[in-house]
């Protein structure tokens, strides 16, 4: 239970490790502010002990370094924009205005980026290896075609065509036999994708040169990248770290419609978003819950690690206020 997040903070050649067991979800809206809020927001606590007391990439879902000598923000966390791309880039386009003059970075690949920006091994937050389930990961949901979230892409003797399925990325770490399964969904020359939610992650199999293709909008699975490339055996593989608009290009004899890019949308449904949950208090709610369990129950307490937002509400409102009269109501 818990939205855990590792936060650090480089000064003067120098880094500081702090632990939140419960701000991940809400880091879009507490990094928003600009360095000098975010700083204050993560050093309400002591920073930890130990360098090396890092979470792993299972249990890390948001996670930044603000590295004040080169002025450059490196992070990842949220809920929505966590899983969507264009949403993600309307962001991080408003949060570059609060941060004027620093590099804005998202973290790709989750907690092992924020590592090796500190150039800690990445076997520091792999979590133990999993045999991938042998069921179907690949496959047309017919009840509910909105939810079919992958882009598939095919390119053969030069020609791509195009199909919107659903599955689970590890299904690409069962191997070379999953392309019998890939290949058997019907594609078509062009493809209107259905729902209004843009696509979370795209396969673009090209098989004239035996090379797999893959993005995801959410940071990868664990170790995904080496095991797809080794059960591929005899293919090549290219992680295309979220880029879709390169699958759209190699698919390009194929007439692949999306929906619509909105960003003016967008960015005044994320500044609503942070208007609605500017401020929260610091608190633990597995108290509550423990408070209703057997008197035997011990609560971990990592728990009681957690910040609340930090700055005057009447500032931040104005600075969205400001923010919201900028952007044009259509686009």
């Amino acid at each position: 239970m818990g939205q855990r997040a590792n936060l650090v903070i480089f000064e003067n050649q120098n880094w500081q490790l702090y632990y939140d067991h419960w701000c991940a979800n809400r880091l879009d809206i507490e990094l928003f502010w600009g360095p000098d809020i975010a700083k204050n927001f993560i050093q309400q606590r002591q920073p930890l002990d130990s360098k090396n007391s890092w979470l792993n990439s299972v249990w890390c879902e948001g996670g930044c370094i603000i590295d004040f000598d080169i002025k450059l923000l490196l992070w990842f966390g949220g809920i929505d924009i966590l899983y969507s791309i264009p949403l993600r880039r309307a962001y991080l386009a408003l949060q570059q205005e609060q941060w004027e003059g620093w590099i804005i970075q998202w973290a790709n690949n989750g907690i092992i980026d924020l590592g090796a920006y500190l150039e800690v091994p990445a076997l520091n937050f792999v979590s133990k290896y999993h045999e991938p389930d042998q069921s179907e990961h690949f496959y047309i949901n017919q009840n509910y075609p909105a939810d079919n979230n992958l882009l598939l892409t095919v390119q053969e003797k030069g020609r791509s065509q195009a199909a919107q399925i659903s599955g689970n990325e590890e299904g690409l770490e069962l191997g070379i036999h999953q392309l019998e399964t890939l290949l058997s969904f019907p594609r078509s020359n062009e493809l209107k994708w259905i729902g209004d939610e843009f696509p979370v992650k795209g396969i673009h199999l090209d098989l004239d040169h035996q090379t797999l293709y893959f993005w995801i909008a959410t940071y990868p699975v664990t170790e995904i990248d080496k095991t797809i490339s080794q059960a591929w055996y005899g293919w090549n593989y290219v992680n295309l770290d979220g880029k879709f608009e390169k699958q759209i290009n190699l698919a390009k004899t194929a007439v692949i419609s999306l929906p619509l890019y909105k960003v003016n949308t967008h960015q005044l449904n994320i500044i609503q978003r942070i208007r609605l949950n500017l401020n929260k208090q610091a608190s633990n709610p597995a108290q509550n819950l423990l408070d209703k369990m057997d008197e035997n129950t011990q609560l971990n307490l990592a728990t009681f690690e957690s910040r609340g937002s930090f700055g005057s509400v009447e500032e931040k409102l104005e600075r969205l206020n400001e923010l919201e009269k900028r952007i044009p109501i259509h686009g």
